[in-house]
């Protein structure tokens, strides 16, 4: 059998799915094939707000969200129609006085012409009302080379393809949209370096028409100049949590909460000579330069690697991660998995296993397959590794 490693996240794993011992540089356990999961783990804390919360889940009830994701066919399609929803909720405006970072109270103010409210309001109303359908979502900052803060958005874990990718809500003609490259959704570092890249000509802005025949007005010409800085909040759990309001320009707690994206091409805030407007000091305590440290996997999948350890005996190493997570399930050749011993082909049940499990290999072939159980009962998808172990 022709050797194949193939990975839910559409990317080979980062460490190789067996490894084991060779002679004269010949491995002696062939792998013969293989699906297995790439999990990427943040770099920095990540401060997440529960779907369970009473909230959100007074968000999903009182607001009927189950039914206004009720005619989406994938998950993308119901993070569209939530996009959609938030966007008709009321036209752009000026939130003053600042309401809490609370989709409930923020509803009631719009809904009683106590405020409008602008980007903020629309993504804390967007990213709560995901977090209650267990659709996983972060915040972000954009930045302009003359102004640092000019707007707040979202970036949503797209299960469809295995990304982040930015998602907003805004009610804005010039917004209210995600973007395309190739039929694929774009997250902020891709539009970064498109930007500085000179392709903004190769990003489709896929606007929701019925959003912007609410709004009533002509977007302008598409530009991706807001994206030549971005900062990620590291906080999601501004209901336990709420920020110290400041005044309009510091609504968050961005140099403790934020980390900020560096790289060479880009002037930071701080070394940003003649705009004297905003203090000239550094916006995070944190920064980023590689990609995995900001865009980690949120998928259910589980990343396998099988290393030999002595003699006959292997550990095989399970790696995850996701908010939700329960247990692994293991299934050893068909049957389930017991430590230090083989294991009988003709009960196909899942046993639960640790992060790490030592196992004995018999000479011939072997399978492991393994998945992830969340909180709610969910299973992930499987991952494998079918191989054959060395005859002595």
């Amino acid at each position: 059998m022709a050797t194949t490693v193939s990975a839910n996240t559409d990317k080979e794993v980062g460490a190789p799915p067996i490894t084991s011992p060779s002679v004269s540089g010949k491995a002696l356990v062939v792998l013969r094939e293989a699906k297995n999961a790439r999990v990427i783990e943040p770099a920095f804390d990540f401060i997440y707000l529960d779907p369970a919360h009473p909230v959100l889940q007074e968000l999903r009830r009182r607001e009927k969200l189950d039914e206004v994701i009720a005619p989406a066919k994938t998950e993308f399609e119901k993070i569209l129609l939530v996009k959609r929803w938030v966007g008709l909720q009321w036209k752009f405006g000026h939130p003053d006085p600042y309401p809490p970072w609370n989709a409930l109270t923020i509803l009631d103010w719009v809904r009683s012409g106590k405020i409008r409210g602008f980007c903020g309001q629309y993504a804390q109303v967007f990213l709560q009302s995901l977090l209650s359908l267990g659709i996983q979502a972060r915040y972000f900052e954009l930045g302009t080379k003359t102004n640092p803060i000019c707007h707040w958005n979202t970036e949503v874990w797209l299960n469809d393809f295995n990304k982040w990718a930015v998602v907003d809500a805004t009610s804005n003609p010039d917004l209210s949209c995600h973007f395309e490259r190739d039929g694929i959704p774009q997250n902020a570092l891709e539009l970064h370096n498109a930007y500085l890249d000179g392709q903004a000509s190769t990003i489709k802005q896929i606007q929701d028409p019925v959003v912007l025949e609410f709004i009533g007005e002509e977007p302008k010409p598409f530009s991706l100049e807001c994206y030549y800085n971005f900062r990620i909040c590291m906080n999601q759990n501004q209901l336990d949590f709420p920020p110290k309001f400041v005044d309009m320009n510091t609504t968050w707690e961005r140099y403790g909460d934020g980390v900020e994206w560096e790289d060479e091409r880009t002037i930071l805030w701080e070394s940003n000579p003649g705009q004297a407007w905003w203090p000239m000091r550094r916006l995070t305590a944190r920064r980023a330069n590689r990609p995995e440290q900001l865009y980690w996997t949120m998928h259910n999948g589980v990343e396998m690697q099988l290393r030999w350890w002595d003699g006959n005996v292997y550990v095989l190493y399970l790696k995850q991660y996701s908010p939700a997570f329960d247990s692994f399930l293991v299934r050893f050749d068909g049957g389930p998995s017991t430590k230090l011993g083989v294991v009988s082909l003709s009960n196909h049940d899942w046993s639960p296993a640790p992060a790490t499990s030592t196992y004995i290999m018999t000479p011939g072939g072997h399978k492991i397959e393994a998945r992830t159980k969340a909180k709610d009962g969910s299973l992930g998808p499987m991952s494998y590794l079918d191989f054959e172990s060395p005859k002595k």
